[in-house]
């Protein structure tokens, strides 16, 4: 493998688009507001709907800081009305838009061609980026444009399945380590002869952002794929049907009888599984025949997830053994040529669009996040939730259950 590596990667073939290949700046439709004025309530009840609502965007919050500070200067507090004020149109326009208007002005744009000035606003573009897809999904709501206001569902299950080591633990750690802030490793992971992972295990996502609250998805963790350890169809079916509850003892390879402890046996549709991530290290793609029998079964089980509508996507992990440029920096990710080519292989591979792949790179080593690391992450993830919302889209008649 170490051999086929190192004749791809020799000839200079990992050099760079210009522009990027994948756009990371693409963002969800945000969900519209509309104030309703009921004339049969008093002014008071209607202009505290419109307060509540307007304070819960940012730029609500923008404004009353503004008009607050605004306020306190008039009545004599000019110290903390003028803070007040700066804060209010800082947290309007956020620094990095700022920095945007000031680099148009000719006197300063020498400075803006500073390379350390460059580094900067990279940076501060980068950390935006990632605050918008980590609130997007914070903000996640199962299916909510097709569900009346009064219809909720609970929370998409996302099951993550494929060979043994490719970093399926690493990935629910990662996401996990976003959202709590710090690096955080809850799922079992690293380097073994056999999976670390020996249950099926459901995982929710606690942001520390939103009072550590769960959000609108769960990750469920199975048994790395080996030769001796080949999923049976059966089993994926109980799988992605919601028959197998969290903590169940499952050995793929082996059948699940329906009277063991921890099978469901009526699940309802928020049991089931709504997405299957196959995980997938980028750099044995290219020596994919070494493994062929374990791919070969995740076709197979490809076509019972096909026969239940039930959509995959891929996670690409370790892209930065494929390209040097992504070691050196994970934003070069999107820029890659290598990795654009083993995206094009996977897609072909396992015949699926190449925008249900998504290389992304777990944190391992590293001991503090990283914007790049954490935006690669959350793309898979918002693309996962996408998919996730199209199956629930196919079972619209089941959502009156879930009313209030």
């Amino acid at each position: 493998m170490d051999n086929v590596m190192s004749a791809s990667t020799s000839v200079g073939s990992d050099a760079l688009y210009d522009t990027p290949w994948r756009d990371k700046s693409v963002k969800w439709q945000p969900r519209k507001r509309t104030i309703f004025f009921n004339t049969h309530d008093d002014i008071i009840s209607n202009l505290e709907q419109f307060v509540r609502l307007s304070l819960d965007s940012r730029e609500g919050k923008a404004l009353a800081l503004f008009l607050a500070g605004l306020f306190l200067s008039v009545i004599g507090l000019t110290r903390i009305g003028g803070l007040l004020e700066i804060l209010g149109f800082l947290s309007l326009f956020k620094g990095a838009t700022i920095l945007r208007h000031l680099k148009r002005v000719k006197p300063l744009q020498p400075i803006f061609e500073n390379a350390a000035v460059k580094q900067f606003m990279l940076s501060m573009e980068e950390e935006k980026t990632r605050e918008s897809l980590k609130q997007d999904i914070e903000n996640y709501r199962p299916i909510h444009d097709f569900l009346s206001s009064d219809t909720r569902f609970p929370r998409v299950n996302i099951l993550l399945m494929g060979p043994i080591g490719v970093g399926k633990s690493s990935f629910f750690n990662t996401i996990n380590s976003i959202f709590r802030g710090k690096i955080f490793g809850v799922a079992r992971s690293g380097s073994s002869e056999h999976s670390l992972t020996t249950k099926f295990r459901q995982y929710p996502v606690i942001s520390k952002s939103n009072s550590n609250k769960e959000m609108g998805f769960r990750i469920c963790d199975t048994m790395g794929l080996e030769p001796n350890h080949l999923m049976e169809k059966d089993n994926m079916r109980y799988i992605l049907n919601g028959h197998i509850e969290d903590k169940f003892l499952l050995d793929p390879s082996r059948a699940v009888a329906p009277n063991t402890p921890g099978f469901l046996k009526q699940p309802k549709l928020e049991d089931q599984i709504h997405c299957t991530a196959i995980v997938l290290d980028a750099s044995t793609v290219d020596a994919a025949d070494a493994i062929k029998d374990t791919i070969q079964n995740i076709k197979d089980m490809q076509t019972v997830m096909n026969s239940l509508d039930v959509p995959q996507v891929v996670i690409l992990t370790c892209i930065d053994k494929v390209c040097k440029q992504t070691k050196i920096d994970p934003s070069n990710a999107l820029k890659s040529k290598l990795i654009d080519k083993t995206v094009a292989k996977v897609s072909e591979m396992l015949g699926l669009p190449q925008n249900c792949i998504f290389p992304v790179k777990n944190y391992e080593k590293e001991c503090e996040l990283d914007p790049n690391v954490d935006i690669l992450a959350l793309l898979a993830l918002k693309g996962i939730l996408n998919s996730a919302d199209a199956f629930l889209s196919l079972h619209r008649d089941e959502m009156d259950k879930y009313q209030s």
